[in-house]
């Protein structure tokens, strides 16, 4: 099997995604020839797939390297809540006004690359996944982003739309319908590029409630079972699933901005890439 195309999954993660920057800015030098034929992305994965589908890689890098606080993220409600998120979060049921880093994400793209990007958002009204791509990707990606808490849910027509986490871990049922209507035979590789250290059981650290324990729980078992699903349902299908997770664990949160470990992650990442053994694929 010669594989020619990857079709690249990218779960959602905050500053975790540094690990996925900086595998994926070395994983398109080791291998020159295998082509990133499309992405799926969730929250932080959908603002990275149009820069990945613009072959611009090493933009991943310096966009986590230049991450030195939220406010480099997220674009405040004033300047004075900037240095009182947490009032803001009281005040007005979030702690930042949006996403600021899709305006500079998506400025000068060409309109082409989001044909092949993919992102899900969660339909709070309607209580179910919406999936964007084309003319609708960016605000898709706005959508997707929509971290509750961080930001307000992103409003459109009647429905409240926020991060796509909920229900589109992995996109199982969408890439099996592309997969089904492919317009050539090129061999395909899925690779899952998770950003999460999370090994599908409770942290060894006691949670802190119950509430904790019982969203671990959810967490491990929706995506453990999602894996398992995807393993067997495309083994069948004769296409090959990697799923790649970073070795160390290296933030507290969705939301840890430090310098040391963002560098720390993109490192891992690179490292990861490195040590990829894709022989028996090509």
């Amino acid at each position: 099997m010669i594989v020619k195309k990857v079709w690249l999954v990218l779960p959602g993660g905050g500053v975790r995604g540094a690990f996925q920057a900086g595998f994926i800015s070395e994983f398109v030098k080791i291998y020159p020839y295998i082509v990133i034929d499309r992405v799926y992305g969730t929250s932080v994965g959908a603002i990275m797939a149009p820069v990945i589908m613009d072959n611009r890689y090493d933009d991943l890098v310096e966009m986590y390297s230049s991450f030195k606080a939220p406010t480099d993220v997220f674009t405040p409600w004033s300047l004075i809540e900037a240095k009182l998120p947490q009032a803001s979060l009281m005040l007005r049921g979030s702690a930042y006004k949006s996403v600021g880093i899709i305006d500079k994400v998506t400025a000068g793209t060409p309109a082409a690359v989001y044909d092949k990007c993919y992102c899900a958002a969660w339909d709070l009204t309607k209580k179910k996944t919406k999936w964007f791509t084309g003319t609708n990707y960016i605000e898709g990606m706005r959508a997707s982003s929509a971290l509750p808490m961080a930001v307000p849910p992103y409003k459109m027509g009647e429905s409240q739309m926020i991060d796509g986490y909920i229900d589109a871990l992995i996109p199982l049922d969408l890439i099996k319908q592309h997969l089904s209507v492919r317009y050539d035979d090129s061999p395909v590789i899925v690779l899952i590029v998770d950003c999460s250290t999370r090994r599908f059981k409770i942290m060894d650290e006691p949670p802190k409630n119950v509430f904790s324990l019982m969203a671990e729980v959810a967490s491990d078992a929706t995506l453990a079972n999602c894996l398992n699903k995807l393993d067997r349902d495309f083994t069948e299908m004769g296409v090959p699933v990697l799923h790649i997770k970073p070795a160390n664990v290296a933030f507290n949160s969705a939301m840890d901005f430090d310098e040391t470990k963002i560098s720390a992650s993109i490192v891992d990442g690179v490292n990861m890439a490195r040590s990829l053994l894709l022989r028996q694929y090509l």
